[in-house]
């Protein structure tokens, strides 16, 4: 891995350090190519869901304001060609996030998600919940009826955390998720070069085509019915 801050290349060990930023970090558990023993939900009504990944937990939750000090943390992490391609309000608004109303099962709106790997903040989710209505899916043709509830869902893993499979347990437990919240169809868009789309697919996602990204930037629009 490498310094998210002057790209440096960093050795693997318990505590990396780049002497060029005298910054250190603390890389979580490599789970790549492990296998999900186990995904639940922690506390429904704060939003906090769980999955186990052998002596790994990999906890999901809507941030409260006893987790800003870690965000703060995780956020020294991330450079800024990673938030550019993630424009979460917990960037420039962390603290304003902890304090957002927990999102009622079921019901519409944004839920706002902070990702936690062994204790480390390694990555920000947000899922938004609407009906489908018959625009959309005149447009899109989803395989579901009108009406059903939709979960449109976005990620970022922080740059020091990348590479190490947390993408891929994340798409497994996003999708416990949006059933959790009465979702019949979970989409988003990925990068049409990007791991992240092999994983999804691999998962048999569903692939409606390829949309131009505000950033400029070609992403796959994908999905798949729960």
């Amino acid at each position: 891995m490498s310094c998210p801050k002057c790209r440096t290349p960093l050795e693997k060990g318990d505590r990396l350090y780049c002497e060029a930023c005298d910054v250190y970090y603390h890389p979580p558990a490599n789970i790549k190519g492990k296998t999900v023993d186990e995904i639940g939900c922690l506390d429904d009504r704060l939003n906090a869901f769980y999955a186990k990944i052998g002596d790994s937990t990999f906890i999901v939750k809507q941030p409260r304001i006893d987790d800003l000090p870690q965000i703060k943390e995780a956020l020294k992490l991330a450079s800024e060609y990673t938030y550019l391609r993630f424009p979460s309000p917990i960037w420039k608004h962390a603290e304003g996030s902890c304090y957002l109303p927990l999102h009622e099962r079921g019901t519409r709106g944004t839920l706002y998600l902070v990702m936690i790997l062994d204790g480390n903040v390694v990555g920000f989710s947000h899922h938004k919940y609407w009906p489908l209505t018959e625009d959309i899916q005149e447009k899109e043709n989803f395989p579901i009826p009108i009406g059903s509830i939709c979960g449109n869902v976005e990620l970022c893993v922080i740059d020091t955390y990348q590479r190490q499979g947390i993408g891929s347990i994340y798409a497994k437990v996003s999708e416990y998720i949006a059933k959790h919240n009465n979702a019949k169809f979970i989409l988003g868009e990925t990068f049409k070069e990007g791991g992240m789309l092999n994983i999804r697919v691999r998962d048999g996602w569903m692939n409606f085509g390829e949309r131009k990204a505000e950033d400029g930037s070609t992403r796959v629009l994908i999905g798949r019915a729960l």
